[in-house]
């Protein structure tokens, strides 16, 4: 297992920016002085090889101890005619005052081949997508545990004559296929706050994330 850990900096964040956009029950997405924002600097892109799982941990509250792990797992099974990768973005929370915002989906989004097709009536909890100026509240869906962001599943087959297999399937799973710059709302005991991240096909990028100040 690798652990990535990375030295931030914190943004200075200018009042004359914008309105004050948070209070003790809820908070909105974007740069004000109630908002401590931590920039990921260089934006750190998460990408594993072959059999590994790569963590990158954040500590929403600055006391040294990580609260949540973003979660990035690889393996590959298969022989002589067939192998089968299987991948999963994941968001874990790692202690009894950390949550993550859930969001209902039903039926399953499922991805074949860069299309959508419903293929699973099954109730599922994933992180919910957000954006900029949407809103946090403290009274949301929160939830605990390791969430599943993107899940993917890819079989190849060896054809007659060729040494390289052949992409025969393509499937993905999950409410962050394919976005850039959202957001994952979290919280820590009474704080909010948010991390910034965008999913590809085989990568994870990670921007920034942040907290209330009270």
């Amino acid at each position: 297992m690798l652990i990535i850990t990375v030295g931030c900096k914190k943004k200075k964040v200018e009042e004359e920016l914008t309105e004050i956009t948070s209070s003790a029950d809820s908070m909105v997405i974007s740069n004000n002085p109630d908002v401590i924002v931590v920039d990921i600097n260089p934006d750190t892109l998460l990408h594993p090889v072959y059999q590994t799982e790569v963590q990158f941990p954040l500590d929403l509250n600055a006391d040294g101890t990580p609260d949540f792990n973003l979660n990035y797992y690889v393996t590959y099974t298969g022989g002589s005619t067939m192998v089968h990768n299987f991948t999963k973005i994941s968001i874990e929370t790692l202690n009894a005052d950390s949550y993550v915002l859930g969001d209902s989906i039903y039926p399953k989004r499922v991805y074949h081949k860069d299309t959508l097709v419903e293929q699973s009536s099954i109730y599922s909890i994933y992180p919910k997508n957000l954006s900029d100026k949407d809103v946090i509240h403290k009274n949301g869906n929160w939830r605990t545990g390791k969430l599943s962001l993107l899940y993917g599943y890819h079989e190849y087959k060896y054809l007659p004559g060729n040494p390289i297999p052949v992409l025969v399937s393509d499937i993905y799973e999950g409410a962050w296929y394919m976005v850039d710059q959202k957001y994952v709302g979290v919280r820590f005991k009474d704080k909010l706050g948010w991390i910034k991240i965008g999913i590809d096909k085989g990568k994870i990028k990670i921007y920034e994330y942040a907290s209330s100040k009270n």
